[in-house]
Protein backbone atom coordinates (compact mmCIF):
# COMPACT_ATOMS: atom_id res chain seq x y z
CA UNK A 1 0.00 0.00 0.00
CA UNK A 2 1.41 3.53 -0.68
CA UNK A 3 -1.81 5.19 1.11
CA UNK A 4 -2.51 5.17 4.54
CA UNK A 5 -5.05 2.76 5.61
CA UNK A 6 -6.22 5.08 8.16
CA UNK A 7 -6.92 8.27 6.81
CA UNK A 8 -6.56 6.95 2.95
CA UNK A 9 -4.97 10.71 2.12
CA UNK A 10 -1.42 10.44 2.68
CA UNK A 11 1.26 8.47 1.69
CA UNK A 12 2.25 5.35 3.69
CA UNK A 13 5.30 6.78 5.65
CA UNK A 14 4.87 4.27 8.33
CA UNK A 15 4.28 0.49 9.72
CA UNK A 16 2.65 0.10 12.76
CA UNK A 17 2.71 -3.37 14.43
CA UNK A 18 -1.08 -4.29 14.83
CA UNK A 19 -0.45 -6.75 17.38
CA UNK A 20 3.21 -5.81 18.71
CA UNK A 21 7.28 -5.82 17.80
CA UNK A 22 7.78 -8.55 20.21
CA UNK A 23 9.62 -11.74 18.86
CA UNK A 24 8.36 -13.05 16.10
CA UNK A 25 5.53 -10.84 15.58
CA UNK A 26 7.88 -8.15 14.48
CA UNK A 27 8.51 -9.51 11.12
CA UNK A 28 4.53 -11.01 10.58
CA UNK A 29 3.64 -9.31 7.75
CA UNK A 30 -0.04 -10.63 8.63
CA UNK A 31 0.26 -7.80 11.25
CA UNK A 32 1.38 -4.82 9.52
CA UNK A 33 -0.64 -1.44 8.98
CA UNK A 34 0.82 0.71 6.77
CA UNK A 35 0.15 4.18 7.91
CA UNK A 36 1.16 8.06 7.52
CA UNK A 37 3.41 9.46 10.42
CA UNK A 38 0.02 11.72 12.01
CA UNK A 39 -2.14 8.31 11.91
CA UNK A 40 0.40 6.35 13.48
CA UNK A 41 1.06 8.60 16.09
CA UNK A 42 -3.17 8.69 16.61
CA UNK A 43 -3.02 5.39 16.89
CA UNK A 44 -0.22 4.55 19.47
CA UNK A 45 -1.64 7.76 21.89
CA UNK A 46 -5.30 6.64 21.49
CA UNK A 47 -4.80 2.72 21.88
CA UNK A 48 -8.73 1.85 22.93
CA UNK A 49 -9.93 4.02 19.94
CA UNK A 50 -7.51 1.81 17.84
CA UNK A 51 -8.63 -1.22 18.61
CA UNK A 52 -12.44 -0.18 18.52
CA UNK A 53 -11.33 0.53 14.69
CA UNK A 54 -9.30 -2.48 14.14
CA UNK A 55 -5.89 -0.56 13.96
CA UNK A 56 -4.79 -2.42 16.68
CA UNK A 57 -4.95 -5.57 18.60
CA UNK A 58 -4.88 -6.11 22.58
CA UNK A 59 -1.26 -6.45 23.72
CA UNK A 60 -0.40 -9.27 26.05
CA UNK A 61 -1.76 -8.00 29.76
CA UNK A 62 -3.73 -5.58 28.70
CA UNK A 63 -7.30 -4.65 30.18
CA UNK A 64 -10.34 -3.87 28.41
CA UNK A 65 -10.30 0.04 27.19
Amino acid sequence: HRVCIVCNTKDATDIHHMKGRENELLLDINYWLPVCRGCHRKITDDSAWAIRMGYSYKRNGQTDL
